[in-house]
């Protein structure tokens, strides 16, 4: 895990805690146009909120879960992030728990931790700031303190 950009994103949810919600990507509801195979063309529902310069905040009454404020915060300007997805400029749709897997360099077993549903901030905070021997405690389902 890249413990200085997961430190990055643990900040900004602290910072404005009402906005972490684990239990989606996030909650804008628009989702991206595709095209079917017939070359029938369907467009975008909805509109997505889009990163218009560095240091942006995504904000405007949205929340997101661990692996949605990791894409609000390192995805390069002209991303426009729908619900389950986002679209980096000049490449294909990539969710939100693939960017940040890439992004935080993930292990398979931490993907599963950091992005479960049912986590809180407290065991989010305590993952990222064990160290590493710990990590492997907390993702084993050990406890470290004992």
């Amino acid at each position: 895990m890249n413990r200085e950009k997961a430190d990055i994103v643990l900040n900004a949810i602290k910072a404005d805690e009402a906005r972490h919600d684990q239990t989606r990507w996030t909650n804008i509801t628009a989702t991206p146009g595709y095209e079917y195979g017939d070359g029938t063309i369907v467009p975008d529902y909805g509109e997505p909120k889009v990163k218009e310069t560095e240091g942006q905040v995504i904000n405007c009454g949205t929340t997101a879960c661990f692996a949605g404020h990791t894409a609000f915060i390192f995805a390069p300007v002209g991303t426009k992030f729908y619900k389950d997805n986002m679209r980096i400029p000049e490449k294909p749709l990539i969710t939100y728990d693939d960017f940040a897997d890439q992004e935080l360099e993930l292990t398979q077993g931490e993907v599963n931790y950091l992005f479960a549903g049912h986590r809180d901030l407290d065991e989010l905070v305590e993952y990222v700031e064990a160290t590493i021997e710990e990590r492997a405690y907390i993702l084993n389902g050990d406890s470290y303190n004992e």
